[in-house]
C-alpha cells in the first residue's frame, strides 16, 4: 500500500489518542474516555436477524402461495383453499409473516376435511339427547305403576300379587339404569367433541406447517431450494436478513470502563467507512444514528477486554440501507459513572 494512503488514517489515530488515554492493547476497537462519553472507534456492524427459514413438512416445494387474509388465515371459497402463482427470489424485501413458498398441501387438506367432517358428526352426536329423553319418560311411568300398584294393595291388601310387585320394582330399576345409562353416553360424546376439535386444530396447524413464511422483516439474500425440489424438515429453503435494525459491535477495556457505566446506555453511531464514489463515509449521510446498549458481555477476553453492543434502527438512502453489515463504525457512549467509594456517607464509630 502506498505510504500516502496510511498516512491519512495514522495521523487522525496520532491526534484522538494524543488528547485522550491509549487504546487497549490487543483489542479490535479502540476507545477514548472523557468524563461524560466514552468513544468506542473501529466498531463492527453486523446483523441483529439473520434468519435460515426451514421447511416443516417432507414434500416438493410448489410454485404458488395460499391467499390469506389479516389475521393470516387462509381465505377460503366453498371450503377449498385460494392461491397464487409465487416464486420467492434473492433481492426481495418481506415482511414478518409473509408466505413466500408452499409445500404441496393437497394430502394435508384432506386430512384437514376428514377431521372437520368428523367433528361435526360428534357434535350431532352430542347434541342428540333423544335417548336421554326417551329414558327418563320410561322410567317416569314405571315409578307411575309401582305406586299405583302399592296404592292398590294397601286399599285391598294381596291385590297385586308379590311377585307382580318384585316385576315392577325390577323393571323400575332397570329402567333407572337405562337412564343412566343414556345419560353416561351423551357425556361421552361430549368429551368425543373436544377429542375430534382438537384433531381438527392440529390438522390446521398442520396445514399452516405446509406454508412458509418469513419470520422476520428483512430482505432475502440467498434461496436454497427451488420450485419442484423435495424438501424435509429442517432443510433451509431460504435465508432472510433484518437490515431495519443493526447491531454495532465494539470492545472495552474492564480496566478502563466499568460494566456498569455502559450497560442500557444510549449511544450515537457514525460510519466510518467510505461508501461509493463519493469517498464519504455512509454514501455522503452524516447523521448520526441513535440506540441503546443491549448487551455486555460477562466475559473478559486476553487483554482485559470485553465485548459490548449496541442496537440502533437504520434508515434508506436513495432506496439503499445505509448500515450494512461488515462496515465499521464509531460508537458514542453516554457514560454512567458508578457511585464512588468518597461519596460513601461516612458512619461515626460507636
Amino acid at each position: 500500500m502506498p505510504m500516502k494512503a496510511l498516512s491519512i488514517p495514522l495521523i487522525i489515530a496520532s491526534l484522538v489518542t494524543s488528547q485522550q488515554t491509549q487504546p487497549s492493547q490487543g483489542s479490535v476497537s479502540e476507545s477514548t474516555i472523557s468524563e461524560k462519553t466514552i468513544q468506542v472507534s473501529r466498531c463492527i456492524i453486523s446483523l441483529v436477524d439473520d434468519v435460515e427459514v426451514p421447511a416443516q413438512v417432507e414434500g416438493v416445494l410448489t410454485g404458488r402461495i395460499p391467499l390469506l387474509d389479516e389475521e393470516g388465515e387462509f381465505q377460503l371459497e366453498n371450503g377449498n383453499p385460494q392461491y397464487r402463482p409465487f416464486r420467492v427470489q434473492e433481492g426481495m424485501e418481506v415482511k414478518a409473516g409473509q408466505p413466500l413458498a408452499l409445500v404441496d398441501d393437497r394430502e394435508a387438506w384432506k386430512t384437514y376435511q376428514a377431521a372437520k367432517a368428523r367433528l361435526e358428526g360428534a357434535r350431532l352426536e352430542a347434541g342428540n339427547d333423544i335417548s336421554v329423553r326417551a329414558a327418563q319418560k320410561a322410567w317416569e311411568v314405571s315409578c307411575v305403576e309401582v305406586r299405583q300398584a302399592e296404592e292398590a294393595n294397601r286399599r285391598a291388601p294381596g291385590s297385586v300379587p308379590y311377585l307382580e310387585m318384585n316385576r315392577l320394582y325390577l323393571q323400575r330399576d332397570q329402567l333407572e339404569l337405562q337412564k343412566q345409562k343414556a345419560e353416561h353416553e351423551l357425556n361421552l360424546a361430549q368429551v368425543a367433541v373436544k377429542i375430534r376439535e382438537a384433531e381438527a386444530q392440529g390438522a390446521w396447524l398442520a396445514l399452516h406447517r405446509h406454508v412458509i413464511r418469513s419470520p422476520v422483516d428483512g430482505i432475502v439474500v440467498e434461496v436454497h431450494r427451488d420450485i419442484g425440489e423435495w424438501v424435509k424438515p429442517g432443510d433451509s429453503v431460504l435465508r432472510i436478513v433484518r437490515m431495519d435494525r443493526m447491531r454495532i459491535e465494539g470492545y472495552l477495556n474492564i480496566a478502563e470502563v466499568h460494566p456498569a457505566e455502559v450497560a442500557g446506555q444510549p449511544v450515537l453511531v457514525r460510519i466510518t467507512t467510505p461508501v461509493g464514489g463519493t469517498s464519504l463515509a455512509g454514501n455522503g449521510d452524516d447523521q448520526p444514528f441513535t440506540g441503546r446498549i443491549t448487551f455486555v458481555s460477562p466475559i473478559v477476553e486476553a487483554g482485559g477486554r470485553y465485548l459490548v453492543w449496541a442496537e440502533v434502527d437504520n434508515r434508506q438512502n436513495d432506496g439503499q440501507w445505509i448500515l450494512r453489515p461488515g462496515l465499521s463504525a464509531d460508537m458514542i457512549i453516554t457514560r454512567k459513572l458508578p457511585p464512588r467509594m468518597g461519596s460513601m456517607p461516612k458512619t461515626s464509630p460507636k
